[in-house]
């Protein structure tokens, strides 16, 4: 019986981990039909965790998930990202860029633990050229 008992924890705990694992796509509301070649894509590796994530696309949330892809219509684009570190967190950075079809581009953390700042920067991915403004 307790081996039953601790056989189904096992299992269910596995289950858990994984679904903590996992990540979803973010799609802009109004993704244009047409392939990966009409729209543009923003990256996001969680690399330390989940101490700094996107929290806003073009001003609305993007809702609840561990995204590492975001799909987005080409255009002006706005990208708010924060930070929450246990310790410390920060409020929201927005950046704005111009998204192209067809185009791949990086969510890029600066960070100085020491100092308690940080910043990110929205990097085109085949030319590792940084794209954003800080103005819309």
């Amino acid at each position: 019986m307790l081996r039953s008992l601790i056989s189904v924890f096992v299992v269910l705990s596995a289950f858990l981990l994984v679904g903590c694992a996992a990540t979803s796509v973010y799609k802009s509301p109004d993704l244009p039909q047409g392939g990966p070649g009409a729209i543009a894509v923003l990256e996001h590796e969680h690399f330390g965790g989940a101490k700094f994530f996107i929290t806003h696309i073009d001003g609305r949330s993007r809702g609840i998930g561990w995204f590492s892809r975001f799909e987005l219509t080409p255009g002006r684009r706005s990208v708010t990202a924060g930070i929450n570190s246990g310790s410390f967190s920060g409020a929201g950075i927005t950046r704005y860029f111009d998204a192209e079809p067809g185009k791949t581009y990086t969510f890029a953390v600066q960070d100085d633990p020491k100092a308690r700042r940080w910043n990110f920067s929205i990097v085109e991915k085949s030319s590792g050229t940084r794209v954003d403004s800080g103005t819309p």
